[in-house]
């Protein structure tokens, strides 16, 4: 009866999803009773993986029963394949008289208070009482197996706590030293083991063999490279040659032997011992290299496990950090305590009965199922507040706000210095712009930020200035100046003095020294050359149609004075003008020209003039430009009137005029 079979699947996967979906709606205080739901879900996540596979097989059909099934119920005697069913039924009832019928409505509901006390007690047989239910590692064992291994006895015994800060760190002892040592490559596989399952009991929900297969394909892909940290191919260590020093020590590779003092090795060789060891090593050369294949394979098996097991740990410790910090914090906090105050903390866990936990069902049901807190102090890992003298301890009743985190409010000293290196802290600072987050501890203004952001650039910036100004240069006159100032007044001297151009329409007299540095104006017409030997300042024929003058267009001239410079210059400060005092732009489309616009732009610096009644200097520019931009090539004025004219105050905000190097 197959299709009674995958009606059966089907309610069963419908139940579970049902039970597990009423399950990850309750939110249970105590991490006990979370850790217990989660383990649930697991199991009919399990269980659902395992049903669909069934009803696929079903589905896949590959013995064609179900088709034939289908097929005797749609074209057979209906009555007569009912009947068939009937007796199958009591067939199997007569031979199973005593069967109970699966209820799964009831399998899959909620535990009763008994049940539930069943489940807890399991989950508190996963754990050992110094995990607190899966909040803390427990890795004492495994610091006294790390404490005994022996390539590590003539090192400094670590703490506890220093173990807890350094178990993962793999730097020390060298290569050949972890491949001798059993010891060391036990310990590696036992702190894997127990990181693994400490994830697999405190994390039942997540997809480890996912996580884990990641890891990998990772390590695999950095051992390719040889690129996996402490295993690099520069780290390789070989052995030392014969009479090379090792260490501290000479090595005689012939007797596997070293020695502290070069006498003493000099000594040796003139040994019996050695000569006979040189040449049992000689006769067994031909030996030797047939088994150096095998031997370094052997070896490179062996660093692929020792890495392969200190990568895996060091990867399962980055997913656990939070576990990791709540074990120093943990074992720092118990240090403090007395040998009662441990037991009666010890009972306090495990001191929770039937009937409390029936007691506190039948609060929950009743709506009641709060816990007196009329202090509102914070909840322990129980769910119960914590003592009032720990509360005043860490002052949780301070309250400290930071307007960079969005004014969250942290409770306690403790949590808000600690909250400086934690990612809402360092992701508000660069919300701001702010990248050197460990410069701004302790400033929680978002005011206070940017001002010592802005000081600290400003600072920067001086630095920098400082530092191009710590070099001097003198010149032939001997006038000290900066590196900076020298070379680019030696540029320009260049360009005016030795006339070394070959650009069109660029001159030594449109070259600008400013405080930036070396400046060249682009206006009117120019021809690249540079590939050129002689000189091509005429005739040229590629032109910049926005800024020439009228008269190029109108007469078709090959060759034109500084009047039409003065023009494009008259363009040039015509949009500057524009931009600086009348914060507007013109309107300039493609192909935009000057000349074939001068109306509009007579009549915008009329607007100007108008606009500018009080401001001289203003009205004095947009006059200026007025004239320079005339159609009459011969009524503009000539440049040293324009030089004369521009007498401009660096001051008054229209520092657009620089002074050309003479």
């Amino acid at each position: 009866m197959l299709l009674e079979d995958q009606r059966q699947l089907h309610e069963d996967l419908e139940r579970l999803e049902d039970a597990a979906a009423e399950r990850l709606l309750d939110d249970p205080p105590h991490i006990r009773d979370r850790l217990a739901r989660d383990h649930d879900i697991a199991r009919f996540l399990e269980q659902i993986e395992s049903q669909s596979s069934r009803l696929l097989k079903i589905y896949e059909d590959e013995d064609g029963k179900r088709e034939d099934e289908v097929r005797s119920l749609a074209h057979g005697d209906t009555m007569e394949s009912f009947m068939q069913q009937i007796a199958e039924i009591r067939d199997f009832h007569n031979r199973y008289p005593n069967e109970p019928v699966e209820n799964l409505e009831k399998v899959y509901k909620k535990r009763s208070p008994e049940d539930q006390m069943q489940s807890i007690a399991a989950i508190g047989s996963m754990f050992t009482g110094e995990e607190g239910f899966g909040r803390f590692f427990d890795l004492s064992t495994l610091h006294v197996q790390y404490s005994n291994i022996d390539i590590l006895r003539d090192k400094r015994r670590l703490s506890y706590l220093q173990f807890l800060d350094h178990f993962d760190v793999f730097t020390p002892p060298e290569r050949q030293k972890k491949l001798k040592s059993e010891d060391y490559f036990r310990w590696l596989k036992a702190m894997q083991d127990y990181l693994e399952n400490f994830m697999r009991r405190t994390k039942p929900l997540e997809n480890l063999e996912k996580l884990f297969a990641n890891f990998d394909k990772e390590f695999e892909e950095l051992w390719a490279k040889e690129e996996v940290p402490g295993w690099e191919k520069d780290n390789a260590e070989s052995a030392p040659a014969n009479g090379e020093a090792q260490g501290e020590g000479i090595w005689c590779s012939a007797c596997k032997k070293g020695f502290s003092k070069e006498t003493v090795y000099e000594n040796h060789l003139t040994g019996k011992k050695h000569k006979k060891a040189l040449q049992e090593s000689q006769n067994g050369a031909q030996d030797t290299k047939q088994t150096n294949s095998t031997s370094a394979d052997i070896q490179r098996f062996k660093e692929r496990a020792i890495a392969e097991r200190e990568f895996r740990i060091k990867k399962l410790v980055a997913a656990m950090q939070t576990e990791r910090s709540d074990t120093k914090v943990n074992v720092e906090r118990k240090q403090g305590m007395t040998e009662r105050e441990r037991q009666q903390e010890l009972e306090q866990l495990y001191s929770e009965t039937l009937e409390d936990g029936a007691k506190d069902d039948d609060k929950d049901s009743d709506g009641e199922g709060t816990i007196a807190n009329p202090l509102k102090l914070p909840l322990a890992w129980d769910g119960k507040p914590i003592p009032f003298w720990l509360y005043k301890l860490h002052g949780l009743g301070q309250e400290l706000p930071c307007e960079i985190c969005g004014n969250f409010v942290y409770k306690g000293r403790r949590a808000f210095d600690k909250h400086f290196n934690e990612p809402r802290h360092i992701h508000g600072l660069k919300c701001l712009g702010i990248t050197n987050a460990t410069l701004f501890r302790e400033i929680t203004s978002i005011e206070e930020a940017e001002a010592l952001w802005r000081k600290i650039q400003k600072d920067k910036k001086k630095e920098r200035a400082l530092a191009e100004n710590v070099v001097e240069m003198e010149d032939n006159e001997g006038n000290v100046m900066p590196e900076k100032v020298y070379r680019d007044l030696a540029a320009a001297a260049y360009l005016h003095d030795d006339r070394m151009i070959k650009h069109k329409q660029i001159k030594p007299s449109e070259v600008i020294l400013s405080s930036n540095g070396l400046w060249m104006t682009y206006f009117g017409w120019f021809l690249d050359i540079s590939e050129l030997s002689n000189s091509a300042t005429d005739n040229g024929l590629t032109i910049s149609a926005k800024y020439h003058a009228s008269e190029r267009a109108s007469r078709g001239k090959r060759y034109y004075g500084r009047s039409e410079d003065i023009f494009g210059l008259g363009c040039i400060y015509s949009e500057m003008m524009y931009q600086i005092v009348a914060r507007i732009s013109a309107q300039q489309g493609k192909g935009y020209t000057h000349y074939a616009n001068l109306y509009q732009v007579e009549k915008e610096l009329e607007m100007l003039l108008k606009s500018n009644q009080g401001n001289q200097r203003v009205r004095h520019l947009a006059q200026l430009i007025k004239t320079m931009m005339v159609r009459d090539d011969e009524a503009r004025p000539r440049n040293s009137e324009v030089v004369n004219v521009l007498d401009v105050d660096f001051q008054d905000g229209l520092s657009f005029f620089g002074a050309c190097y003479p």
